[in-house]
């Protein structure tokens, strides 16, 4: 493919060469014919040489390489669209723990991909020093709210 471009862009370099040399008048339109027919022979022949298996082998890899280039961007999507709703559920665990007056330290929320297409909060690690009521109301409020059970939500002490 490429010396077929450097066929064509020489013939069209030497075509235009001989036209700028040539004098005005019926010479240079016989000239201007002349290599029009020298280009357009030398795209003939060019489409003649091509070997159209290797360019039908070239197009399908580029195909292959488009598809697994779109896997890899979807996954990676997919991967920044849970540590973004990761990070939203955790500010959101924080924002209704203050709300309610509770001294929670941090909340880090862990995301599964459910069977309908969704990241949704599966796990919860929460840090701060709550008292056991503070923390019953809150693991309730977070199981309700969040769908996250008990047996999934870690308590850590502050400095653990």
């Amino acid at each position: 493919m490429s010396a077929w471009i450097r066929l064509l862009c020489g013939l069209s370099i030497l075509c235009g060469l001989a036209r700028s040399f040539c004098p005005e008048g019926s010479g240079k339109r016989a000239l201007s014919f002349v290599c029009a027919v020298v280009l357009l022979a030398g795209f003939v022949r060019a489409l003649g040489g091509l070997n159209w298996e290797s360019y039908s082998l070239e197009i399908d890899k580029l195909r292959q390489r488009q598809e697994q280039f779109l896997q890899q961007s979807e996954e990676t999507a997919r991967s920044l669209d849970r540590t973004v709703i990761e990070r939203e559920y955790g500010a959101y665990i924080m924002d209704m723990a203050a709300d309610r007056g509770m001294e929670l330290e941090a909340a880090k929320v862990s995301a599964q991909w459910s069977l309908e297409g969704l990241w949704l909060p599966w796990s919860v690690a929460l840090t701060g020093n709550l008292g056991a009521e503070e923390r019953a109301l809150l693991s309730a409020w977070i199981e309700a709210d969040l769908g996250v059970p008990k047996e999934r939500q870690e308590w850590r002490q502050h400095g653990e």
